[in-house]
């Protein structure tokens, strides 16, 4: 990177150790590419202020910037980004802060504070003609080749330190890294915590879990902890529920992980995802038990509707966009249509329903569905494409407000104002029921036809 070779020419002579430390080193190794550069800058006889006057004066006339107070984070202005150089910092017991820096700290001991040993690797920059030297005290480069994920010391110690610790081993359980006995039972004590962490870093972290390749293997390790229902409460509604139904062989929620496997299987987006894990979340409070001729059968009439208030709900508390709320609760309260959408008529309404959230329910249609006892993956594809195909005519959210005709259109007609509404209304409904072409003409003959109400008043 040419802003690195820069920095290390400037800093030629003047005694500073400048190393990459962290995901940048660890994806290095496995052959991922990471743009997310830490950096780390030492210097085995200066202090915190010495340090930073210095880096000022070789940097010049790049603007440095001094970002926090006992643990400090240098921003510089350097071949037109920003880079943030982290100076060696350990926990400082009894400080508001909790951590303080000190530039004469060793590299191992830097290291040792942070959370994962694939995490604990450094890769000395600026080294003369030599090769790059890599750091490794901890043992991360083996455990990355044995598909394994420890703490970098103490487990507890770690996640004592910061809770939200646990939600990056899950997303590291979902990029293939197997968290160990230590840190699994560390993170079985330090679920409970996960409630004090702010609900804006429980919110980035749980995005990024299901961007990763296989999020329902870090769902599952957060299912094992017992950390899923403190992030999500409504998931102890379903945890282990049994559904009673021929169709299920799981619990309600290894459903729910059952069909997110199934998503990330077809690569689907971390929006569908996310609707997979909340989709059915709503059948612990609507389940009802009746008997039948092999024992008791459950129903979970309007679990769907339960299911998006209480994915409102739970996304509210984690302070998700407002977007991110309204999609997510919309794909829980379809997810049911698309198996309902019979006729050419229902498949054109689910269509308009959907909007641009058309593609996304499909994909859950179908992970739901591939995760129901004996369903055919022939017959899930044909009914996708027979809704498509349906619907092929419709623009995306097709609403009366798309309708051919305006309403200034319809008073030219002979409308009344009051009628205007109504009237726009049942010609939407004649369009979705596929009866009628949304073209202008088609339209003013279908108003003019025999059987289109005379009174505009029975439309309302």
């Amino acid at each position: 990177m040419a802003a690195l070779d820069g920095l290390c020419q400037a800093l030629d002579g003047s005694g500073c150790e400048l190393y990459l430390v962290g995901g940048a080193v660890r994806d290095w190794l496995r052959g991922v590419p990471n743009t997310d550069l830490d950096l780390l800058v030492r210097h085995p006889d200066l202090n915190s202020d010495a340090l930073e006057d210095l880096l000022r004066r070789q940097l010049a006339p790049a603007p440095v910037l001094g970002v926090g107070e006992s643990f400090r984070v240098l921003k510089v202005k350097w071949a037109g980004e920003w880079l943030d150089l982290a100076l060696p910092s350990q926990p400082a017991p009894g400080t508001a802060q909790g951590w303080r820096s000190d530039p004469r700290l060793s590299l191992a001991a830097d290291l040792g504070r942070r959370d994962f040993t694939v995490n604990a690797l450094a890769l000395r920059l600026c080294p003369g003609h030599e090769e790059p030297e890599l750091s490794d005290p901890f043992g991360g480069r083996a455990d990355l080749a044995a598909g394994q994920l420890r703490a970098t010391g103490s487990a507890a110690e770690r996640l004592h330190e910061d809770p939200l610790r646990l939600l990056r081993a899950a997303r590291f359980a979902a990029q293939g890294l197997a968290p160990d006995a230590e840190l699994t039972a560390a993170a079985q004590a330090a679920a409970p915590r996960l409630a004090q962490v702010a609900p804006e870093r429980l919110w980035h972290e749980w995005q990024r879990l299901f961007a990763a390749p296989r999020s329902s293997a870090g769902l599952r390790w957060l299912a094992r902890v017992g950390a899923l229902a403190v992030i999500v409460p409504a998931w102890a509604e379903v945890e282990g529920l049994e559904q009673h139904n021929p169709h299920h062989r799981e619990t309600v929620s290894d459903h729910l992980l059952s069909v997110v496997a199934e998503l990330d299987r077809m690569g689907a987006a971390p929006l569908t995802r996310q609707a997979g894990f909340f989709h059915d979340i709503g059948k612990g409070r609507t389940r009802t038990l009746e008997p039948g001729p092999q024992g008791l059968c459950g129903h979970f009439y309007g679990h769907e509707k339960v299911g998006a208030e209480l994915t409102r709900q739970s996304l509210r508390q984690l302070r998700a966009s407002g977007q991110d709320i309204r999609d997510l609760s919309r794909l829980v309260e379809l997810h049911m249509r698309p198996g309902q959408a019979g006729t050419r008529a229902a498949a054109r309404r689910l269509v308009a329903a959907a909007g641009e959230l058309l593609e996304p329910l499909l994909d859950l249609y179908a992970a739901d569905r591939l995760a129901h006892v004996g369903e055919d993956p022939a017959q899930i594809a044909a009914r996708q494409t027979f809704i498509r195909a349906a619907a092929a005519d419709l623009p995306r959210a097709f609403s009366e407000h798309s309708l051919a005709l305006s309403g200034h259109d319809l008073l030219a007609l002979g409308l009344k104002q009051g009628e205007i509404g109504a009237v726009k209304r049942w010609l939407t409904e004649q369009v979705l029921a596929g009866t009628t072409p949304n073209e202008r003409d088609a339209l003013v003959q279908r108003l003019q036809a025999k059987d289109a109400p005379a009174d505009r008043q029975s439309l309302k």
